[in-house]
């Protein structure tokens, strides 16, 4: 997990991390602790570290709902991905995915937060899906842009779509991108916070 170095440099900290974690830099993340007394103090681990607690403490939350998960885990893109399955998904699923839009946001301010700790800016991406509840999800959120794709292109006028996760709007954000003629920005705060496209000539 998190190991602490000190030395007298950033760098001869993190070749000595290196060498003992017999790791090269693509792999250890790093961030400064503090610096007093011309020493400098880094915490260091490896993203293998940030997955396991995140699946960990997925586990451990739904094992709070007396369920027992199993959970296939990728990473690709810079994105965490958890695919959960248990014998009862639609408890974890919720009101139009309520339930795991919480999940997901704990487990998210969970990982930023212990291997941060406050002392950098760097945000791991997270994304849960419970069964094919997000597969589905996605699919459907596909077919609805392509429909308002074709109604901007056709009218010239910006439609604003209803406030989704910021995966979703993701999602969006990329499809479009095959849209020349259509520009999409995410507009508003929190639960709020939605996607407008529009046209552009």
């Amino acid at each position: 997990m998190i190991k602490e170095y000190v030395g007298n440099t950033l760098e001869e900290v993190l070749a000595v991390a290196q060498e003992e974690e017999q790791a090269s830099l693509d792999v250890l993340e790093y961030y400064i602790v503090d610096k007093h007394d011309d020493k400098v103090y880094v915490n260091v681990f490896e993203l293998r570290d940030v997955i396991k607690f995140a699946s960990n403490y997925v586990k451990d939350v739904i094992s709070n709902f007396n369920l027992n998960a199993d959970i296939t885990v990728r990473y690709a893109e810079g994105v965490i991905n958890l695919k959960v399955n248990t014998e009862h998904n639609s408890v974890l699923i919720g009101k139009g995915g309520e339930t795991l839009q919480s999940i997901t946001q704990l487990t998210r301010l969970a990982i930023n937060t212990f291997f941060n700790q406050g002392h950098n800016n760097r945000r791991y991406k997270l994304l849960i899906d419970i069964g094919t509840y997000k597969e589905r999800k996605y699919d459907q959120l596909t077919k609805q842009v392509r429909r308002i794709a074709s109604q901007v292109l056709k009218d010239k006028q910006p439609v604003q779509l209803e406030p989704m996760t910021s995966d979703e709007r993701r999602i969006i954000h990329n499809l479009l991108t095959d849209y020349p003629n259509l520009a999409s920005f995410s507009k508003g705060f929190g639960d709020e916070r939605h996607i407008v496209v529009s046209y552009k000539e």
